[in-house]
């Protein structure tokens, strides 16, 4: 082999190897471009869900004092229903004993 085709072979062999470098490097670029797309689109999503949950918070918390203050009117509502019964049952109460005192009171046998 002469000087001129080492020579030869040498710049083939260097072409060779450059461009294969250059195809690594280009493919190198392309996975960092994608993996740079994905993780955008990886951060919509995160920033998506965020939203989501901040929202679905937002409403359990909104859900948890509307419910509170239901329980809190029902509980006064029924409170007052209890006093009124019980203040009820007591009126009734003192009338039934006005009433067996007056019957009892009258006396007799039961011949009136």
């Amino acid at each position: 082999m002469t000087f001129e085709e080492r020579i030869e072979a040498l710049t083939q062999s260097l072409e060779l190897a450059a461009r294969l470098q250059m195809d690594a490097a280009e493919r190198h670029d392309q996975q960092i471009a994608q993996h740079d797309r994905e993780i955008e689109r990886i951060d919509r999503e995160i920033e998506r869900t965020n939203r989501t949950l901040r929202w679905a918070i937002r409403l359990g918390v909104r859900e948890a004092r509307n419910e509170r203050k239901r329980r809190q009117e029902l509980d006064r509502r029924l409170t007052e229903r209890m006093e009124d019964i019980a203040a009820d049952a007591d009126r009734r109460h003192r009338e039934l004993e006005e009433l067996l005192r007056r019957f009892l009171a009258r006396g007799g046998n039961g011949q009136h």
